[in-house]
């Protein structure tokens, strides 16, 4: 009888510290996961800066920024020196002139301004927040490509680390 109440006891005592490491370590998981994200889109910008530069010259914008995004598996915008949206891979072309400017996201704006831009933040255009890196198209100026990532796919990872680690 004394054994089981000290096994039930451990238990708990178990319990108790796994639900205090997850809660402890969930931020520092989270932490580890967005800019492990935001590395990863800001090596692919760097890339399809490149690919967009060769291809902008002869491709659609707007088809440029789908078929990026179908190899990419991101969200790919595309934003001219004027801040109009010239290519979106979740708005029909037909829809990019009802788009916002985009001179003043903050990615944006960071891209002129220093090569590279992040943010996290809500698209107005999708209803969720999203992971933000935007960076220069090589050989054309003033033009801006844009990667994001939904939140809940970061969100979705870190439920998965956490439920490993429990």
């Amino acid at each position: 009888r004394l054994s089981m109440k000290l096994m039930l006891g451990a238990a708990t005592v178990m319990v108790v510290v796994g639900l205090l490491l997850n809660l402890f370590f969930g931020r520092t998981i989270e932490t580890f996961l967005l800019d492990q994200a935001r590395a990863g889109l800001l090596r692919q910008i760097r890339l399809a800066g490149l690919y967009v530069g060769d291809r902008l010259a002869y491709d659609d914008p707007d088809q440029l920024a789908g078929s990026l995004s179908e190899q990419l598996e991101v969200r790919v915008t595309l934003v001219d020196e004027l801040g109009s949206v010239i290519g979106d891979s979740s708005v029909p072309t037909e829809g990019l002139s009802r788009l916002d400017n985009h001179a003043e996201r903050p990615e944006i704006a960071q891209a002129r301004d220093g090569g590279f831009g992040r943010s996290v933040r809500f698209s107005d255009t999708l209803g969720i927040d999203m992971l933000y890196v935007a960076g220069p198209v090589a050989d054309h100026k003033g033009i801006i490509l844009r990667l994001a990532l939904p939140m809940g796919e970061l969100a979705a990872s870190r439920t998965a680390v956490q439920g490993r680690i429990l």
